[in-house]
């Protein structure tokens, strides 16, 4: 199974996950949402998403 993840493989066979990105659905939302902060942010408003 093929996953959006970045694994480190050594040689002794042990593998250990980097990090896991965005699902490629998921990222124009999560692009938009981006924006639309820092929008909110250059404009001087407080953003309706306060996930930072």
């Amino acid at each position: 199974m093929l996953t959006n993840q970045v694994v480190a493989n050594y040689p002794d066979g042990m593998q250990h996950t980097i990090f896991k990105s965005t699902e490629p659905s998921m990222t124009a939302k999560e692009m938009e949402e981006l924006l639309v902060r820092l929008d909110d942010l250059w404009q001087g408003r407080k953003s309706t998403k306060d996930r930072w």
